[in-house]
């Protein structure tokens, strides 16, 4: 029988390094993760309270805002994000809940990990609300996620809610005089979506082809 061979000190460092490291990987090294564009809306009532009084929105509401051809989150790059998407987002909920106008807080795509929750920015820099959404499933077709609103050590709202990939789930809250309606949007994006999408979340300008020069 041949004796085993004991690792050099220099090969055993570099084992223990990598095993930690490997060790260390979050979920989205695995392909646990789904890329999810995150939309933060507020919502203002008439100041007259007149024709546009508003409708109470219960933090954590669900809301039947579904996604329209422009604003669909799985193809085409000049649909992704466009002016045009975000128009057709805000005339939604305005009929849906009444107000006289939305404006966007913040926009962006993030992979969400699994069982991973992420802290969102707030509505703004004196808001006391804390949001984040955690991807609690996923499938080809579906993505479900868990959305919580705070104040504090206070839970305003603890929502679960499953999404088809390529299309819109809206949750609604409130948020004082100075965000009176805030509407958190997520939108999975489909396996297919583009490898630029994917790379803008990770802040990676993607590579563009050259125009060859004849010589």
């Amino acid at each position: 029988m041949k004796p085993t061979k004991s690792l050099s000190p220099w090969k055993a460092m570099l084992l223990s390094l990598f095993l930690a490291a490997a060790t260390a990987l979050p979920a989205i090294a695995d392909g646990q993760s789904v890329l999810t564009r995150i939309q933060l809306l507020v919502g203002f009532p008439s100041a007259e309270g007149g024709d546009s009084p508003g409708v109470l929105v219960a933090p954590g509401t669900v809301l039947p805002i579904e996604a329209t051809d422009r604003g669909a989150a799985e193809e085409g790059e000049a649909s992704q994000g466009s002016a045009e998407a975000f128009f057709d987002l805000a005339e939604s909920l305005k009929r849906t809940v009444r107000l006289e106008s939305v404006d966007g807080r913040y926009k962006m795509v993030r992979p969400l990990a699994l069982d991973e929750p992420t802290q969102l920015p707030a509505p703004s820099s004196s808001s006391p609300i804390s949001l984040s959404a955690t991807l609690l499933g996923y499938s080809r077709e579906l993505a479900s996620y868990r959305v919580q609103f705070t104040n504090g050590d206070e839970v305003l709202a603890d929502t679960r809610v499953a999404v088809k990939r390529g299309g819109r789930t809206v949750v609604g809250g409130l948020d004082g005089e100075d965000a009176p309606y805030l509407f958190l949007v997520l939108e999975p994006l489909s396996e297919g979506a583009s490898q630029e999408i994917a790379w803008l979340a990770e802040g990676i300008t993607p590579p563009r082809s050259l125009s060859k020069v004849q010589p």
